[in-house]
């Protein structure tokens, strides 16, 4: 599903939780330390898959396979872990065309069962961090894109995600979006917490 409304955008990225912008404190709670968080976008297109990967439908991996293939310039991935061989070879494709490829991984990605995956990342020349200060796990599955393009949702980036999980895997092209998610990324990967 592509969806180009501004209002359906808008409408479709609080539905998912995915709506991120400059932190604005609520009227009611002004003195409370939390905050809330809104964006205004003129245009933004959302496309949303489903996995396991129905015929005819938008298959996740499809889609990030050829985002990741499309980039120009970056891609920052944070992540729990990733054991997806097609999508890291595509990484390291894209690390060989000259795109500035950084990933940021939960500690436990790379002391796992599945170090396979990190360390051929790393023998390419990617540069993979972890935040161990984050106080439990971070359990995020973002890509963010040139800086206009999100690739987000539930979908892991794993075998099982992509034959028999049921996840979901929504591309977000905004770079209003884009830029919260890379603040994000800058925060974790210089030790944010």
């Amino acid at each position: 599903m592509i969806v180009s409304r501004p209002s359906a955008v808008i409408a479709a990225a609080l539905f998912a939780g995915l709506l991120l912008a400059a932190p604005v404190k609520p009227a009611a709670a002004a003195a409370a330390t939390t905050t809330a968080t809104t964006a205004t976008t003129a245009t933004a297109d959302i496309t949303v898959c489903f996995a396991p990967a129905r015929p005819g439908a938008c298959d996740p991996l499809a889609l990030i396979l050829r985002e990741i293939g499309h980039a120009r310039t970056s891609i920052h991935v944070f992540a729990y872990f990733m054991t997806s061989r097609p999508i890291a070879n595509a990484l390291i494709r894209a690390a060989r065309r000259g795109v500035q490829v950084e990933i940021l991984f939960d500690q436990n990605a790379l002391s796992g069962q599945y170090p396979q995956i990190p360390d051929s990342l790393r023998a390419a020349g990617i540069p993979i961090k972890t935040d161990p200060a984050i106080p439990a796990l971070m359990h995020d599955k973002i890509m963010v894109i040139d800086g206009a393009a999100v690739l987000t949702g539930s979908y892991n980036w794993t075998y099982a995600a992509e034959e028999r999980d049921a996840e979901n895997e929504i591309l977000l092209r905004s770079p209003v979006l884009a830029a919260q998610y890379e603040a994000e990324f800058q925060f974790l990967s210089h030790g944010g917490w």
